[in-house]
């Protein structure tokens, strides 16, 4: 482990998260009513955007002061044929997550309903809006958010500074458990989110460098801002883009189609995989 990260302090790390979150809210209004989605989706993207771009900035600086370079920590680009394939990874990624959305969810909603149609399918934030007048300068950045802006900034941060720092101090299983909870419970599908988490943190492991993760992270959130794109212009239909709890329960079919996407993928990658004890994060550039 690079020594650097002995003078990283993870309680400043998520200080930073919090304190770029607040004042990206603040700045935008977050919160505020708006006239109609267009205006909605245009606030959603840009709070990313800010959020985002200021805590990269604060992650940046506060890693320059424990004297890790970004290639330190980003490790080596892979080759062209190798980014392609970890790119196909990001199919399988939203297989999973598809089937933990649903397995997680479609039981809930017959104990708590009304909550389940709160957090799936009301509080969501609104990165593509097809109404008029149409935002095509919002849209362009709210797709940008999610296909770029996010994966990068989630791995320097989650995986890239949070998971190192903490593997320095507690070990890799601990480390691993921590950011990965943590991640999950920033996400709507808390169990979708971990398992993703985790399974960045193998990449990361067995790739020794940030980018494959990065590659799979923005494969898998392509698929999810393509599916946004459809849907927003009615190109789905209730079955393949449900709107309320009964119509999640119908679904039954969709974390079948999900496994069967992604059962194949985890038995071909069973042999990457090792006692979480033994992964080790420093980047190939580090040796």
């Amino acid at each position: 482990m690079d020594p650097a990260f002995g003078a990283v302090r993870s309680r400043w790390l998520l200080v930073w998260f919090v304190l770029s979150t607040v004042l990206a809210a603040v700045v935008l209004n977050i919160g505020a009513s708006t006239a109609d989605d267009a205006a909605r989706q245009w606030q959603d993207a840009s709070f990313i955007w800010v959020d985002y771009g200021l805590l990269a900035l604060l992650l940046l600086a506060h890693a320059r002061r424990a004297g890790l370079s970004t290639r330190s920590v980003f490790g080596r680009f892979p080759a062209r044929r190798s980014a392609l394939r970890l790119a196909s990874l990001g199919v399988p990624a939203a297989g999973i997550a598809v089937l933990c959305i649903y397995v997680t969810f479609a039981p809930l909603s017959f104990a708590w309903p009304d909550a389940v149609q709160w957090l799936l399918f009301e509080d969501v934030p609104i990165f593509y809006s097809a109404g008029p007048p149409y935002p095509l300068l919002g849209n362009i950045a709210g797709v940008l958010s999610v296909v770029l802006v996010a994966p990068v900034v989630e791995e320097y941060f989650f995986r890239g500074l949070l998971l190192r720092r903490w593997t320095h101090k507690w070990g890799p299983v601990r480390a691993v458990v921590a950011s990965s909870v943590l991640f999950g419970i920033l996400h709507a599908d808390v169990v979708g989110a971990l398992l993703f988490a985790i399974a960045m943190c193998a990449l990361y492991a067995h790739y020794r460098s940030l980018w494959p993760s990065i590659i799979v992270h923005a494969a898998n959130n392509a698929i999810a801002a393509v599916m946004m794109v459809l849907a927003a212009h009615g190109g789905l239909g209730s079955q393949l883009d449900p709107v309320t709890v009964e119509q999640l329960r119908a679904a039954w079919w969709m974390p079948v189609i999900g496994g069967l996407v992604a059962i194949p993928w985890l038995w071909n990658a069973r042999r990457f995989w090792q006692p979480i004890s033994g992964w080790r994060f420093e980047t190939a550039r580090a040796e």
